[in-house]
């Protein structure tokens, strides 16, 4: 047997004749041909089976790798505050180091992004367990109660963080930061209002929303500062807040139904803020 490459031929496969005396030997045409075909279905075989292999491999998707880094991250908050150094721990302890860089460009202000977005969905996962409580024991849910149990429940998601949230609200304020920062108030507020089954298409929809997330945000400024046990003095500084809410609401009501141009003008400025922060469709 005579191998050359992957081509394995035997003696037959030889003519054998002599010139000039001497005794040649070459490979018959056939002979040749089968073999270069053999070699070549042998190379397409061996490039199937890789692309098989390849196409069976899975890969994590960047954005499944970054919410391992964010989730992560969370845990060295305490140490590294809202930072890059923060990420990079967390990165670190995903087995993702190499990639924490070029992931947040941004900084520690996605690390803050992240965690605001997740705690508005836990917000309405408890919101809808107390809905669903109060249809158990055949209550109807009032709608005050549902929101004041919805932003104390918010409230409560920061009591961890407490420590170093100020240095996330400092860069939630920073310009270039603002208009996510908004966005993410805003979708809190319209996450306590879908959970209520608000269904308003007037100018209602953007009072509602611009007021609940006022009173959100003068409770965690008050939040800060409390040193009252279990935040007792913020719980009931909420209250309050709600209270005026109310009067607010009604005042603006009143307003609405006089037809005053002015409240035409805001309601276009409404939707101009709205649409600028992206928030004119809801996707769930």
């Amino acid at each position: 047997m005579y191998h050359s490459g992957n081509m394995a031929l035997c003696s037959g496969c030889y003519l054998s004749f002599s010139r000039n005396g001497k005794d040649l030997r070459v490979l018959s045409t056939r002979c040749l041909t089968l073999a270069v075909r053999k070699c070549i279905k042998s190379k397409e075989d061996g490039d199937k089976n890789y692309r098989n292999t390849r196409s069976n491999t899975t890969y994590e998707a960047p954005e499944d790798q970054k919410k391992q880094i964010l989730d992560s991250s969370l845990s060295f908050v305490h140490e590294y505050g809202w930072t890059k150094e923060a990420l990079a721990a967390g990165a670190k302890a995903s087995g993702l180091a190499s990639m924490a860089h070029g992931l947040f460009p941004k900084g520690g202000i996605e690390l803050v992004n992240y965690f605001y977005l997740t705690c508005n969905n836990d917000m309405g996962k408890q919101m809808e367990k107390y809905k669903e409580n109060d249809e158990t024991i055949g209550v109807q849910t009032k709608t005050t109660n549902l929101i004041r149990y919805g932003l104390l429940s918010r409230l409560q998601l920061i009591i961890p963080y407490i420590s170093t949230w100020s240095q996330a609200m400092a860069l939630m304020a920073l310009p270039q930061n603002a208009p996510q920062s908004w966005a993410n108030l805003f979708h809190l507020a319209d996450e306590v209002w879908f959970q209520n089954g608000d269904a308003s298409t007037d100018m209602n929809w953007y009072t509602k929303r611009l007021i609940v997330g006022a009173v959100y945000k003068s409770s965690e400024f008050h939040m800060l500062q409390d040193m009252s046990e279990n935040f007792t003095d913020t719980e009931e500084f909420l209250d309050r807040r709600l209270t005026d809410a109310k009067v607010a609401g009604k005042a603006v009501r009143q307003v609405q139904q006089s037809g005053d141009v002015f409240m035409q003008g805001i309601g276009t400025a409404a939707v101009l803020a709205k649409n600028m922060l992206g928030m004119n469709n809801r996707y769930r």
